[in-house]
């Protein structure tokens, strides 16, 4: 930054600072979430718009939210929830997260309506400008085979699409059109699986199912790849089997997979206003350390814990599990907890064992757990994600 801009931007600061009785900012009222069958599609999706154009875009450097995207649906749209409650600057990613959970329905909400109606396709684009890699993450819409979009950019060619193109290609040619006017060449595309209807899903949201290389192969090829993008016999395949079928390769021929080390859950974590340059280092879990970990009883702490007294032949050394020895008087926790965790971190497996040494001490009452939803997964989109 020009220091004569950031002297200017300190005074500000300062004179903001000083200023008494600040007005409270605005806080926006989203749109309902859900909506009857007859709801105007457009009407909807411009509500949505202008709601996440109501909490703007964020400028200052620092992350409000959670921006990792290697998560469950549900714990997404939690941090949707978060967003919508806070009224805080949002920057694209955030902004595909609450218009996702803004369209969503759920089990509960069978039948025609708004929400079943439409889905919803995260597209991510990878682009070069001035020697720099930048990212940027849209929604699009699909109804009634035209296709559209939610986002939030600093270029208003990069935000949201009206709801009518004809294809996916026409879709992201346009986008592509738009960054060619700000002077960024599009490198990559990504498409992803759609976004579940149920906010109670625990299924990982699949960001990049179809990655295309568009500065190497002609446009008219990218676009017929585009136009063969029918996820439904995919989505099944891949959650029945685990993986993508066989003729996945041979039918998008131009889908570059990704590299393993590149998956998003061993990617480092930086901050949302550092572009990602040529030289990002990739840091692999330590395959020494893995094998290394014991084979243990899995065992989460329950919110209420439950003790009895120590039986007077408690053995005064510790155990062979090297566990504190025991006196007479002790309190050992002894409820049952079988409850089921999904974990996913490396160090998975967790024993717990509580002693008490006063007699007065019938129950502990634990604070609930964290969710264990949240894991670390792409780098959150930097500030060039959206184009200058």
């Amino acid at each position: 930054m020009n220091e004569s801009v950031a002297a200017k931007l300190r005074e500000v600061t300062k004179i903001v600072q000083m200023t008494p009785d600040l007005p409270v900012p605005p806080i926006p009222e989203p749109p309902k979430r859900t909506g009857k069958a007859n709801t105007n599609v457009r009407t909807k999706m411009a509500a949505i718009q202008a709601y996440m154009n109501a909490l703007e875009y964020n400028y200052t450097g620092k992350l409000y939210f959670d921006v990792s995207k290697n998560r469950s649906h549900k714990s997404i749209y939690g941090t949707a929830k978060d967003i919508i409650h806070d009224a805080l600057p949002i920057q694209c990613l955030e902004a595909v997260f609450v218009a996702a959970y803004l369209t969503a329905g759920g089990p509960e909400y069978e039948g025609a309506t708004f929400n079943h109606q439409i889905d919803r396709i995260p597209i991510s684009f990878k682009t070069l400008s001035g020697g720099t890699i930048f990212r940027h993450i849209v929604l699009a819409i699909k109804y009634q085979h035209l296709w559209g979009a939610l986002g939030l950019s600093r270029s208003p060619g990069l935000m949201n699409k009206d709801l009518k193109f004809k294809s996916l290609s026409e879709l992201v040619c346009n986008y592509i059109e738009n960054y060619n006017a700000v002077r960024h060449d599009v490198v990559k595309i990504y498409v992803g699986f759609p976004f579940s209807h149920d906010i109670h899903s625990t299924e990982r949201v699949e960001w990049r199912v179809l990655n295309i290389k568009t500065n190497i192969h002609p446009w008219d090829d990218v676009a017929a790849q585009l136009d063969l993008w029918e996820y439904s016999e995919l989505m099944s395949h891949l959650h029945r089997v685990g993986e993508l079928p066989e003729y996945f390769a041979d039918k998008f021929f131009l889908h570059k997979p990704p590299k393993r080390s590149q998956s998003p859950s061993r990617r480092p974590l930086r901050s949302s206003f550092e572009c990602e340059s040529f030289a990002s280092v990739d840091v692999a879990p330590d395959a020494a350390v893995v094998s290394k970990l014991p084979d243990l009883l899995l065992r989460v702490t329950p919110e209420v814990l439950h003790f009895k007294q120590a039986p007077l032949a408690a053995s005064p050394s510790a155990d062979e599990n090297n566990r504190p020895p025991l006196r007479p008087n002790d309190l050992v926790e002894f409820a049952s907890a079988n409850l089921f965790l999904n974990n996913v971190s490396l160090v998975h497996h967790l024993v717990v064992y509580v002693i008490v040494g006063h007699p007065a001490a019938q129950g502990v009452r634990l604070p609930p757990q964290a969710g264990f939803d949240d894991v670390d997964g792409d780098p959150p989109y930097p500030p060039g994600c959206c184009c200058r």
